[in-house]
């Protein structure tokens, strides 16, 4: 089967796929993606076992197939284009021959049937929000959290130094080793105060 797209209409998907897509992975599978063809168009589905990307091009093909590639090697080949370049693609058993040009590329596919997918369910709750809405939030959530943090690393440093600059005692035991204890005994084991 042999289907053609510019490189300006698969680069954008491509990229959000590879974002779940590692390189060493114990499955050798989630180093590739799974492209679908067909009179829908395409999509892209790209997983880590946590979370599933799917991206779709509204490109129709006149045949089905399902088949996978590897994403970081098929991203850095379409990055590599030319920008207005057309890519051929041309699925053979267990191989994908991509063309463009004078360049010609061959990669390994593995059946689309080893391809781990999400089940997806009747979701409890389904809304949409727009994205810059979206990470407006995850930024204020995220702020909070972060000086929160901070908050903490002062008061476990006010708490461990009195105003004289010596080691506080310590309201744990000398099995529990608070700070106050471990730096007296710090202290001792290098011949300075003990407490």
């Amino acid at each position: 089967m042999k289907f053609s797209l510019l490189r300006e209409q698969i680069l954008p998907g491509l990229q959000i796929v590879n974002t779940v897509i590692e390189r060493r992975h114990t499955l050798p599978i989630l180093s590739n993606f799974l492209m679908c063809v067909g009179n829908k168009g395409i999509s892209l589905t790209g997983t880590d076992m946590e979370v599933e990307l799917v991206t779709t091009i509204k490109q129709t093909v006149k045949e089905d197939a399902e088949f996978t590639l590897p994403g970081r090697k098929f991203l850095d080949i379409c990055r590599a284009l030319p920008e207005g370049a057309n890519l051929d693609i041309n699925i053979e058993k267990d191989q994908v021959v991509l063309r463009s040009g004078k360049s010609r590329f061959v990669l390994a596919s593995f059946p689309a049937k080893e391809f781990p997918s999400t089940e997806i369910g009747n979701p409890v709750v389904a809304f949409k929000i727009k994205q810059s809405e979206f990470k407006t939030l995850l930024v204020e959530l995220r702020q909070p959290q972060a000086q929160s943090a901070i908050q903490h690393q002062a008061i476990r440093g006010r708490a461990a130094l009195s105003r004289s600059g010596r080691p506080r005692p310590s309201r744990g035991s000398a099995a529990q080793g608070g700070p106050a204890r471990v730096a007296a005994r710090c202290d001792r084991h290098e011949g300075g105060p003990s407490t």
